[in-house]
């Protein structure tokens, strides 16, 4: 690149690239900046907070070493009655809340303090307790560092370079090292190419040069995670001989740009220049790649992810893809997978009737009726003909495999089977709309009861700096989660073809739930086990906006991910030792209820005596 038109034809390409895929590389840059990696001065960088936090960490340090820890908590909770004084004309301003809490905790240094005082608590030593936390933190933070901080910059730099070839880009490319198994291989590579960035740093002249000089590491990495790491910075600096110069005029370039982000405090930089810088600087590796190949063909064996570049021909694709559709549909005898529904899974049924021949009962591949097929087509509960059933889920698992087979033979998105990392198929949608037997309902019940208690029990640690049981029972479960799991994959049956409406229903169920067992317990027992007053837009402190928004959230993470997870493991263990497990987790439960009705656990940090009904209900009157 020797010239100013050439620079134009990348800056064009990149901006063709942005305009096809703007949300999507918008939003990885968010996430970039948001980690702190890339774009220091953007609007939306972590920099500043990282910097922060790191101050907030030496200054609790230095307290607790000089002060006893009554000292300690009285000028922490003096800086924090000053911060609410300082942001009390804030219209949105709020002093309780899980969001505002853990910010807060943070950049007044309380949350730091609480870990050391929850260490304390366990080695009964303030000496000791500080050192471990410093070891902790210090470990912690390296660690994010290095396995996500810097591999995050390898990974939306592969979703810049899919979204110059392909249509379609998939959010999964984020974690695509880890699903590659390369995580550790770039992680090191990053880490060294970093570190030597920092020795030569030290120089203050040498910087720049071996800034330009491993510049194209990520780009490398990208496109072959399985680089190592002294390999991957001996091709960038390959690459770069003789161009550092011009790499340096096409980054200075932007300066207008970088110019207009400042002005506007950084939303132009987050909204355009970042994405367009981004673009174009993947389109430059692209070049350099071309002109370093015809310098050395050796190259090619390396950064060997040919598909990167151009769309493979559908020759190749049926090559490697003409068992795609089998993979799902192993008992069906036929290479017709675009038939009629009705169709198909009467030859399904056929192949499986060939197949077992006299052992074969008709009966037990028939359509529910009457209020079998209600549950079935409205609550996804299957409570006969369970082979039936999972016929019809192998029907939209082959329609939804060929939408895909489909897609990659169009060049609408990367073709996986054919890199040359190790491949693992992405999830297919229909997994999550199987249906669930009572056996399985019993199993998400709990499954939801423990993770709620769990939940609770770590906002109390973050907030208070211990670790309690949340739940009106003994026992480590919070039943109004488990029932909230169990609406979530039955009521919501009907929504979770399309997540969004699914996560407003997971919202709105969980307000019904949350506020009517709230009203419930405090009628029978006088005492309130939560309570959201002060919270933002909270109705009579039993539910808030934004625990409902964290519901929703956690909701869909549960149905669209952990469930079908967990049933598919579960479903490779022993049935016998499964149903032993259920049927002793039903027994403490039921043991549990009986012994809470006289005993509920109850006390600090748990409930709060309700003072008057009328004093609760007074808003309502106004």
């Amino acid at each position: 690149m020797t010239n100013k038109n050439t620079r134009k034809t990348l800056k064009k390409n990149a901006k063709r690239v942005l305009k096809g895929h703007y949300f999507l590389l918008v939003f990885a840059c968010l996430m970039a900046a948001f980690l702190g990696n890339d774009f220091a001065n953007s609007f939306f960088s972590s920099t500043n907070t990282t910097k922060q936090v790191w101050n907030e960490f030496n200054q609790v340090v230095e307290i607790t070493e000089n002060n006893s820890t009554d000292t300690v908590i009285d000028l922490i909770m003096e800086e924090i009655e000053t911060a609410k004084e300082s942001s009390a004309g804030t219209s949105l301003a709020r002093s309780r809340g899980v969001m505002a809490s853990v910010v807060n905790n943070i950049t007044n240094g309380l949350l730091f303090y609480r870990i050391i005082q929850g260490i304390n608590s366990f080695v009964k030593s303030d000496v000791l307790a500080r050192k471990i936390f410093i070891i902790i933190f210090m470990l912690g933070y390296f660690l994010v560092w290095v396995f996500i901080t810097n591999t995050f910059s390898v990974s939306f730099r592969r979703v810049f370079l899919e979204s110059r070839t392909y249509k379609k880009v998939d959010v999964q490319k984020f974690t695509f090292l880890f699903y590659d198994k390369c995580l550790f291989n770039v992680a090191m590579a990053m880490f060294l190419r970093n570190f030597l960035l920092i020795l030569w740093g030290i120089t203050i002249i040498g910087f720049p040069i071996k800034y330009y000089t491993y510049k194209l590491v990520p780009y490398i990495l990208a496109e072959n995670p399985k680089i190592g790491p002294l390999k991957a910075i001996k091709i960038s600096k390959e690459m770069m001989r003789g161009h550092k110069w011009e790499a340096f005029k096409l980054d200075f370039s932007f300066v207008l740009w970088d110019m207009l982000g400042y002005i506007t405090n950084g939303i132009l930089g987050m909204l355009f220049v970042n994405p367009y810088k981004i673009a174009t600087i993947a389109e430059y590796y692209v070049y350099l790649r071309e002109l370093a190949m015809e310098k050395n063909s050796e190259l090619a064996l390396v950064l060997n992810d040919k598909f990167l570049y151009r769309i493979a021909d559908k020759e190749e694709i049926n090559e490697k893809y003409k068992d795609l559709i089998k993979e799902y549909i192993k008992d069906v005898d036929t290479d017709d997978y675009n038939l009629d529904g009705d169709v198909w899974l009467a030859n399904a049924i056929e192949s499986i009737r060939r197949q077992k021949g006299k052992s074969f009962n008709e009966d037990d591949y028939k359509e529910s009726k009457g209020a079998f097929k209600w549950f079935e087509d409205n609550l996804g509960l299957s409570f006969r003909n369970a082979r039936y059933n999972r016929i019809q889920e192998k029907y939209r698992l082959s329609q939804l495999a060929m939408e895909e087979l489909n897609k990659i033979k169009n060049g609408e998105i990367y073709p996986e089977r054919l890199s040359k990392l190790p491949f693992r198929e992405r999830r297919v949608k229909a997994d999550y709309m199987r249906m669930y037997s009572m056996f399985s309902i019993v199993i998400i019940f709990f499954l939801g009861s423990i993770i709620g208690w769990t939940w609770e029990g770590m906002l109390h640690l973050i907030q208070k700096g211990s670790f309690i049981n949340r739940g009106a029972l003994n026992g480590p479960w919070i039943p109004i989660y488990g029932v909230g799991a169990v609406l979530s994959i039955t009521l919501g049956y009907r929504f979770r073809k399309t997540p969004l409406k699914e996560f407003l229903f997971i919202v709105v169920i969980s307000g019904i739930v949350e506020y009517s067992t709230s009203y419930c317990m405090e009628a029978l027992t006088g005492l309130r086990w939560w309570s959201y007053n002060n919270y933002f837009l909270n109705l009579n402190g039993r539910i808030c906006l934004e625990g409902l928004l964290i519901f929703g959230i956690g909701g869909c993470a549960v149905v669209y991910w952990l469930i079908p997870y967990v049933e598919g493991q579960l479903k490779k263990l022993n049935g016998f030792v499964v149903s032993i497990l259920m049927i002793v987790l039903i027994a403490a439960f039921v043991f549990d209820m009986i012994f809470s009705k006289n005993h509920p656990n109850t006390g600090k940090g748990v409930t709060s005596t309700v003072v008057g009904i009328v004093s609760i209900y007074a808003p309502l009157t106004r």
